[in-house]
């Protein structure tokens, strides 16, 4: 099996999630985007195990983690190092 892992600040601190295990999320916006700030939104992702996770996301750290649940290649990503690379080019 191809592992999907991302990195993500929960209600618990900072949890590292299996996708491949994730059954289901949803997805609330929180505060909206503006001049100053960013957008924020509240998943909960829910694990075949039973466990739902509350996890704070930004834009970016939303797009991550959709695109690892939709794709089928293998990722160990910490949304944290993510965007230093990105910041970074």
């Amino acid at each position: 099996m191809i592992r999907r892992k991302i990195t993500m600040r929960t209600t618990t601190g900072r949890t590292t999630i299996d996708v491949n295990y994730c059954t289901a999320f949803s997805i609330r916006e929180v505060s909206k985007k503006s001049v100053l700030s960013k957008a924020k939104y509240e998943l909960d992702i829910h694990m075949q195990s039973g466990t739902i996770f509350t996890a704070e996301a930004d834009d970016k750290e939303l797009l991550v983690f959709t695109t690892l649940w939709e794709t089928k290649h293998e990722h160990n990503l910490s949304v944290i190092e993510l965007k230093e690379e990105l910041e970074w080019k």
